[in-house]
């Protein structure tokens, strides 16, 4: 288990502090942004990642704040648009709120990253996946604490190839743009590097915007695979799943994996659940140390439910902004973000570094879920974490 001091998280390796920021009142409240798809499509990941915030700030404040000051938090709803997400972004500036944290698709991110230095805010990403979100054009106001699509998708690939080592033939059911092909991108390349007998045999890509998956449902059993790969997600998945079922597609398959499942199939289908493997940004039962357990029981107290990967992200981005800002002895966006980089900081997941990239260093979770005869029909049978280390981030 990981060590537990009197603050929830902790900075492990902080470099010198900077200087308090020219303009900052040590009296005003620190001011953070939740920036999240709270309708359409997104809302079910936007709640909990609201969830998971408030949680995290109610624990700063009763904690005597950040250095003295109260943490307020401002969420805005992007419904998962880029021309929304940045509109929201610039209005938050305006307010002098420059500390932002959220959004669940790579479109929004990519959109967002080029305004940030416009606006001088900093923006911890907490969901979106896209690997090309450092890649090109780098900028020092943006980070991210979640894992990317590149080391899900690898550590995905290396479990199916440890437990289904037969199942040589895969087919693809994923949302047509690009975090969709960057996630079987990745898949494709490690299965191929591991399993010289290992054959893509359909590639079914669906509109972000339908609502019909028959016809892909109906293209991939006629490939006859042995496995099934997916990254759709929320609704995008629960809706697929419920089409997918009548047409018995579970049957004849040895393995079927949705790398980007916070159990919201599982929750719907109840005793229609059918053999799944998911990755996730968290799961409860994937990490063994105090802070997880402090996390789900609080949690639970306070919603009456279990968290998820949505509510873990956003709940240790605000712990991290807190090691940031202790570390500058400042809440300005351009002394956080310089503070951000190779911070390391203990989280639910364990010990996350912020790379000089902004990527940050950190587990990932899978689970299986099965069929159960107890209700809700259905139970997480296994659950593990792949360290980041083993992956090479």
């Amino acid at each position: 288990m990981l060590g537990v001091a009197a603050p929830m998280f902790l900075a492990a390796s902080l470099l010198s502090a900077c200087g308090p920021a020219s303009g900052v009142n040590d009296d005003e409240p620190v001011k953070l942004g939740l920036v999240y798809g709270m309708s359409g499509a997104c809302a079910s990941a936007g709640e909990r990642q609201e969830k998971g915030a408030r949680l995290a700030v109610d624990q700063v404040n009763e904690q005597g704040g950040i250095d003295g000051r109260t943490v307020e938090l401002t969420v805005k709803d992007t419904a998962c648009d880029p021309t929304q997400t940045i509109r929201q972004i610039r209005d938050l500036a305006q307010k002098d709120v420059h500390l932002l944290f959220g959004l669940g698709v790579s479109n929004e991110a990519l959109a967002a990253k080029p305004i940030l230095n416009q606006v001088e805010s900093t923006l911890m990403v907490t969901a979106a996946h896209t690997s090309q979100l450092f890649d090109d054009n780098p900028t020092d106001f943006m980070f991210r604490i979640s894992d990317d699509a590149r080391t899900r998708n690898v550590a995905a690939a290396r479990l199916m190839h440890e437990k289904f080592p037969d199942a040589h033939k895969w087919a693809s059911v994923s949302p047509d743009y690009g975090y969709g092909h960057e996630t079987w991108e990745f898949f494709r390349g490690e299965m191929e590097r591991l399993d010289p007998d290992f054959e893509v045999v359909e590639e079914a890509w669906t509109p972000l915007d339908t609502t019909d998956y028959r016809p892909y449902i109906q293209s991939v059993m006629g490939a006859e695979p042995d496995g099934v790969f997916s990254s759709l997600y929320t609704s995008l998945a629960v809706t697929f799943y419920q089409q997918a079922k009548p047409f018995n597609f579970f049957k004849d398959l040895d393995a079927f994996l949705i790398v980007s499942d916070e159990l919201e199939v599982a929750k719907a289908m109840g005793e229609g659940m059918e053999d799944e493997w998911a990755g996730s940004h968290y799961y409860p039962g994937s990490f063994d140390n105090e802070l997880n357990d402090r996390f789900v029981e609080t949690y639970k107290a306070k919603y009456g439910e279990e968290p998820t990967g949505y509510s873990s992200e956003s709940y240790s981005a605000v712990w991290a902004y807190k090691a940031a800002i202790e570390k500058a002895d400042s809440s300005s966006a351009k002394d956080v973000s310089e503070a951000l980089k190779g911070l390391e900081v203990d989280t639910v997941k364990g010990v996350r570094t912020f790379q000089e990239n902004g990527q940050a260093l950190t587990a990932v979770a899978f689970f299986r879920i099965a069929p159960d005869d107890a209700p809700p029909g259905w139970k997480v049978a296994e659950a593990l974490a792949v360290p980041a280390t083993d992956l090479g981030q």
